[in-house]
């Protein structure tokens, strides 16, 4: 098994409602991330989107983070575990349509050959 630093990002586009849900999680069998920091950042602040992250799927019980501003915020994690096929999903809402968003990870990436 090797362990690496994890320094990853996914990119969306806000709809003609200003919203979109982008992914992201280990892409490879055998990966398994330890998540201890995220960052939100949106192309355009006016109007300043809200911003949420979750464990999973979009449902209330997996929330882990939210902001008001969307456009560039940070949080620490509590040292998250995905295993492969496992994602967070951060969900942009109420900014301006067709920005460009962005959520990226920081944590360790362990892999098994």
């Amino acid at each position: 098994m090797s362990t690496n630093p994890l320094d990853d990002s996914a990119t969306g586009t806000l709809d003609g409602a200003g919203a979109a849900t982008v992914r992201i999680g280990p892409r490879r069998p055998g990966q398994t991330w330890t998540v201890t920091g995220s960052a939100i950042i949106c192309s355009a602040q006016t109007p300043m989107p809200r911003a949420y992250l979750y464990r999973g799927p979009v449902v209330p019980g997996n929330v882990l983070a939210t902001t008001y501003t969307g456009a560039q915020n940070s949080t620490d994690l509590p040292n998250i575990k995905l295993r492969h096929g496992e994602f967070l999903s951060a969900v942009w809402l109420a900014g301006l349509a067709g920005a460009t968003v962005t959520v990226s990870v920081v944590g360790t990436v362990e892999t098994v050959r």
